[in-house]
């Protein structure tokens, strides 16, 4: 019995071990500026939106919106914690249905200064911009 319960903490070790070398990193804002100014990413004043508008987290400052065939790069005013920290819920500002603003609506709380048109290569590079390899300091 006391091996059973041996080999399952080690099992649970090993898990944890492996989940925590798995996951990605989250790239820096000076990354991501970068990668706006050298991919000279268009600016958009306004991104429209059939259905739900979904983003994905690339990092304090910035998410991918993302809706149907459209992908739009959000970039805040500020660090806006409401991404990763549930502890207050701030409902989003709309002036319109179905169209979100630059400098006028927010995501989360977060109000938006800049709106970025991306493709699905542009958007994969921001995706895996934490993960490239020899940007950690020894």
């Amino acid at each position: 019995m006391k091996k059973k319960y041996q080999l399952l903490g080690l099992v649970a070790i090993a898990a944890v071990i492996s989940a925590c070398g798995t996951q990605g990193k989250i790239p820096s804002r000076e990354a991501v500026d970068d990668y706006v100014t050298v991919a000279e990413l268009e600016e958009v004043k306004f991104a429209r939106y059939i259905r739900q508008l979904n983003h994905t987290y690339v990092n304090d400052y910035y998410v991918i919106l993302s809706e149907r065939d459209k992908l739009y790069l959000a970039e805040f005013v500020r660090r806006c914690y409401e991404l990763t920290e549930n502890i207050r819920i701030t409902p989003d500002i709309r002036r319109e249905p179905n169209v979100i603003r630059a400098r006028l609506d927010t995501i989360r709380g977060c109000h938006i200064k800049a709106l970025y048109e991306l493709n699905e290569g542009q958007a994969a590079e921001l995706r895996s911009l934490g993960d490239a390899p020899g940007d950690t300091l020894k």
